[in-house]
């Protein structure tokens, strides 16, 4: 009788004899043991493992690694007549995530409100110390301090580039004046390379000539450090990233690509790739995508992102002269 009760319920139920037998396993626990690809054992081990959490005042909770990668079980104990154990549980790993999820949001939230004055108070000091280190480097008396001021020089560079990958907003990205934005595409990339060039990775380039244009450089060069930084991410010892830009006259568009040779995305990380704070990094901040797909859209352009798990993915931002029309 109470097995025809216990497969009503909604929940994965099990029945554990005094002798430590799995007497009974409803549908919803077959099914959900099943899916995670375990078995008996894993209910006799939930079984073990109650007293001592009840004892401890814990939540009860176990991990198992299963073919499809670790899951965390949420699990009830209750003794029945003859010292027979009832174990209800279920999967709690899409909760666990979405805390997990909540917790990382509600720290980058309270880190947002103090990263521009943060920025700002970084930047000031940064850019005289730069234009010490270049007056040092036009006044050098020997090759090697000029050769050891010039490394400096190019750190300073890329933490400037650094900076303005985090703290580059989508409203100034048009510019009333035109800029080289050819060489400053150039000048990102020869400060980023030598990042890929100490993991083992490939870096090249293919940016063409391009007339002036109504860009603001810093911003685009931000957008180019968000990128190549996650493509440099994406990549281990021996694959490539390719970084290409050209101008494209008719219809007027900045095109920029990054491709690479990296791991690649699923199709459910892609169909979320451009989401404020996703990531699948454990130490990412889910800001670099998010902030190149507002970029295009505030000038009327648009992102586009081509990724096959274990295959690689290529970016494509492109950036009109003149806003399309809605």
């Amino acid at each position: 009788m109470f097995e025809e009760l216990f497969e009503l319920l909604p929940i994965a139920v099990a029945l554990v004899s005094p002798d430590r037998r799995v007497d009974f396993v409803n549908r919803r626990a077959k099914a959900l043991l099943l899916a995670a690809g375990l078995g008996e054992d894993f209910v006799l081990d939930m079984a073990s493992r109650a007293k001592t959490a009840q004892e401890a005042e814990q939540r009860p909770r176990l991990t198992m690694k299963g073919p499809d990668g670790a899951r965390s079980f949420g699990f009830q104990a209750s003794e029945v007549s003859s010292g027979a154990q009832l174990i209800a549980f279920q999967d709690i790993t899409a909760i666990e995530q979405t805390q997990l999820e909540r917790d990382r949001l509600l720290q980058l939230a309270s880190i947002s409100e103090v990263m521009p004055a943060v920025l700002h108070e970084l930047k000031n000091p940064l850019s005289a110390i730069t234009a010490m280190t270049e007056l040092l480097v036009e006044d050098a008396t020997s090759d090697e301090c000029r050769e050891r001021l010039h490394a400096v020089l190019g750190e300073l560079r890329r933490l400037g580039l650094t900076i303005d990958g985090l703290g580059r907003f989508k409203n100034e990205v048009r510019s009333s004046r035109s800029y080289a934005i050819d060489l400053a595409l150039r000048e990102a990339f020869s400060l980023l390379e030598p990042q890929a060039a100490s993991r083992g990775i490939s870096c090249t380039t293919d940016i063409q000539d391009m007339p002036l244009l109504p860009f603001e450089p810093a911003a685009v060069r931000a957008v180019l450090f968000n990128l190549v930084t996650n493509s440099i991410h994406a990549c281990t010892r021996g694959d490539c990233v390719l970084v290409s830009a050209r101008f494209d006259r008719d219809p007027g568009m900045l095109v920029l690509t990054v491709a690479d040779t990296g791991h690649g995305m699923r199709p459910e990380v892609r169909a979320r790739c451009t989401e404020l704070f996703f990531t699948t990094k454990p130490k990412g901040s889910g800001i670099g995508l998010a902030l190149c797909a507002g970029v295009a859209e505030v000038v009327g352009g648009r992102l586009l992102v081509d990724s096959r798990e274990g295959e690689g993915t290529r970016v494509t931002l492109e950036f009109p002269i003149t806003p399309r029309r809605p």
